[in-house]
C-alpha cells in the first residue's frame, strides 16, 4: 500500500507547523541569549532532523498538491508555503546564503 495514499492536508500542514514552531523556539532561545544545557542537548539532538524533516515535508506537499484533489488543496498549498519560508528562514540563520 501506497504511504501517500494516507497521508491528506491536515497531517501534512500539522508537521509543518510543528517544524516552523521547532525553528521559531530555537531563534528565541538564541535571540534572548538562554543557555541552558539541557537546552542545548535537545538543540543539537533535533536540528538535523527537523531541517531533514523540513525539507522531506516539503517534497511530500508538492506530491500531494499535484496529486490530490481540490479538496485538500488549500492545506497543502499552505504547507507548502510555510515550508518554503521556513527553508528560506532556517538556510538563512544556519549558512548565512541570503
Amino acid at each position: 500500500m501506497n504511504v501517500l495514499n494516507k497521508i491528506n492536508g491536515i497531517t501534512v500542514l500539522a508537521a509543518s507547523l510543528l517544524v516552523v514552531f521547532y525553528f521559531a523556539t530555537i531563534y528565541c532561545i538564541d535571540y534572548f541569549e538562554i543557555d541552558y544545557t539541557i537546552i542545548g542537548v535537545f538543540r543539537e539532538l533535533l536540528t538535523i532532523p527537523f531541517l531533514l524533516a523540513q525539507l522531506f515535508f516539503l517534497g511530500i506537499s508538492v506530491v500531494l498538491f499535484l496529486r490530490k484533489g481540490i479538496i485538500h488543496k488549500r492545506c497543502i498549498l499552505l504547507s507548502i508555503v510555510i515550508l518554503c519560508c521556513s527553508s528560506l528562514f532556517t538556510g538563512d540563520y544556519f549558512f548565512n546564503f541570503l
